[in-house]
């Protein structure tokens, strides 16, 4: 199943990135992987996030992730003329596992 979840996943256009709940980047997809190749590519795979993030963003995330240990499923965490970008959590039944971003364009 976690290759048939992975094939799927490097499929799509969007770039994914899944952070656990310890803000270890543990998973980049393709398209992730081709847009983050300046910062790193597929290296930032085991490390924090924060390690890519300046502290503003950093606070940001930290906010976004005690909204989603709170019960909720998406948060907005920034907004601009241009895009909208939300933190997603990725859930086992209750336990927050971790989470991922996505970007929307306006």
């Amino acid at each position: 199943m976690e290759k048939i979840l992975k094939g799927i996943l490097d499929a799509l256009d969007l770039p994914i990135v899944f952070v656990n709940a310890s803000h270890v980047i543990t998973f980049m997809n393709k398209a992730s992987i081709e847009k983050y190749r300046d910062k790193g590519g597929e290296t930032l795979v085991g490390k924090s996030i924060f390690a890519c993030h300046n502290e503003k963003s950093k606070m940001l995330i930290l906010e976004g992730f005690k909204k989603l240990q709170s019960g909720l499923d998406k948060v907005l965490v920034f907004e601009n003329e241009e895009i909208k970008e939300y933190m997603l959590a990725v859930r086992d039944n209750s336990t927050l596992l971790g989470y991922f971003e996505i970007i929307e364009k306006k």
